[in-house]
């Protein structure tokens, strides 16, 4: 049975929620269209975006494509990445960081699973703010928005994009003009606005160093890349070898049956060490 995992916020169609992701099973090919994202994405958000086609079979009723995945919130698309990162490589994952204070390096464990998450508000994905009278609807940054931004490289980063999430409440978009003029006390409305709205990820975490006591933080990134792409070269070349499969039958083993041949073979080798 696949698994799957109920999204934070969902992607709207015609006035239906899909929150429900279904993963396909880890089998080689699917590692295989992961480290092929790995080695031709031009931004983290496009190896994203190329990472979920290939691992999510549907998002409700929705057929998962590269173009789908571009349309979910950032907050969905973190927590799918953390959600298959535990299909992956386990819940457990080791982070190493630096005391602030001492300066002493430790290593810290953190769980995928407990990784805090908050659902989007009802307003989801777009809500209004007043802003003096004047009403505009903000939604919630997107893949599209995260890869533009990467393409585009603006000067001004935060400004662009704020102003890509805004539209009047007639569904015009609105002009350079407008958005400088926004005090700031409008921004952080707006920004305030958005984030109360969509879903969040809590990605940082409070320490204390074992070594001298310091309370600090530590930031998990939830866009793992691993260079997966050596190590299933390697391990298609291992069962080639010692049970003269082909590539495709080797790409159609779920990756737990794989583990557990290469588990065989390594015994076998031993044995002749």
């Amino acid at each position: 049975m696949s698994a799957t995992a109920l999204l934070p916020g969902g992607i709207i169609r015609n006035g239906q929620n899909h929150r429900i992701a279904c993963f396909r099973p880890i089998t080689g090919s699917v590692e295989m269209a992961i480290a092929s994202s790995e080695r031709e994405a031009s931004s983290i958000p496009a190896w994203v975006s190329g990472v979920l086609a290939a691992a999510v079979e549907k998002v409700g009723e929705l057929p998962m494509s590269p173009g789908l995945a571009d349309e979910m919130s950032v907050g969905d698309r973190m927590f799918l990445m953390i959600q298959l990162g535990i299909l992956l490589n386990g819940d457990d994952t080791w982070l190493t960081t630096s005391c602030e204070a001492c300066e002493e390096r430790f290593d810290l464990c953190i769980r995928r699973s407990a990784i805090a998450v908050r659902s989007a508000s009802p307003t989801y994905p777009v809500t209004s703010v007043d802003l003096n009278g004047t009403a505009v609807l903000v939604r919630a940054p997107t893949g599209a928005d995260q890869r533009w931004l990467c393409a585009c490289q603006p000067p001004r980063p935060e400004q662009v994009l704020l102003k890509r999430c805004l539209t009047t409440e007639e569904g015009a978009s609105l002009d350079d003009q407008f958005v400088m003029s926004l005090s700031e006390s409008d921004r952080v409305a707006l920004e305030l606005a958005i984030e109360e709205m969509g879903p969040e990820v809590q990605c940082v975490f409070n320490v204390v160093c074992p070594e001298c006591g310091y309370a600090g933080q530590i930031a998990f990134d939830p866009y793992w890349r691993n260079g997966t792409a050596v190590d299933l070269d390697e391990e298609i070349h291992a069962l080639a070898f010692y049970y003269h499969w082909s590539e495709p039958e080797i790409l159609a083993i779920t990756r737990e049956r794989k583990r557990r041949y290469l588990e065989l073979v390594d015994q076998e080798r031993g044995r002749y060490v």
